[in-house]
């Protein structure tokens, strides 16, 4: 994981600090005049970055336009409504969890990873409900990301799941920093929930309405 984190840092520092200027005296930052990125912005490995007006849909097209290493970054207050899937070692950024929501479920393919992102998942039914759901091989990344599944029916809700595990520990989630929360009127919440793939937590903070964390 520190090697694909350092990797990630690598990639975005020429982006971040070729968009954005020192303002002398002041000790912020502010974005070259004439150039807006309060967008969703998909940075392939080679060629320029592209950019999209923030709708679900526009969402839905620059993640499934990415490939093994490229990353799709959101900046800007705005709530993106969908199910989403981050392609197999690819990476979702938001720039602010607090001005960014997913209003939805992520799925995470094998090495994808999310970073600083906002998932609130809500349903008012008979369903299972899930925030993130990890890969069906290898494992998927979870950082410094806010994530609730909220049922406010008879389903069951649970933050992040392992779930879609092929075989026995396979399929896993690494979760550093994060808030996790899972809350049903009248079913079962957690804040997690592992099948056949595994949940490696550290540094989380976490509630779930039945218990934090449930095996089955």
């Amino acid at each position: 994981m520190a090697e694909k984190l350092t990797t990630l840092a690598k990639r975005l520092r020429p982006f971040i600090l070729g968009q954005m200027t020192d303002v002398a005296g002041s000790g912020a930052w502010s974005i070259i005049a004439g150039l807006e990125i309060n967008k969703i912005i998909r940075l392939p490995l080679t060629g320029a970055a592209v950019f999209y007006d923030k709708t679900g849909a526009n969402l839905t097209t620059a993640l499934g336009l990415l490939n093994a290493g490229e990353i799709v970054m959101a900046h800007g207050p705005c709530t993106l409504t969908g199910d989403f899937t981050i392609p197999a070692g690819c990476s979702l950024i938001c720039l602010d969890r607090a001005m960014i929501t997913i209003a939805g479920q992520i799925t995470l393919e094998n090495g994808a990873l999310i970073y600083n992102v906002h998932v609130a998942e809500t349903a008012n039914d008979a369903d299972n409900i899930y925030g993130v759901v990890g890969p069906a091989s290898g494992e998927a990344y979870i950082l410094y990301c806010d994530i609730s599944a909220i049922q406010s029916g008879a389903g069951n809700a649970y933050a992040i799941g392992a779930t879609r595990g092929l075989t026995t520990n396979n399929g896993d989630l690494i979760v550093r920093h994060s808030r996790l929360y899972g809350s049903s009127v009248s079913g079962d919440g957690y804040a997690g929930r592992s099948i056949k793939g595994r949940i490696y937590s550290r540094h989380n903070d976490y509630y779930g309405s039945t218990d934090r964390w449930v095996l089955s």
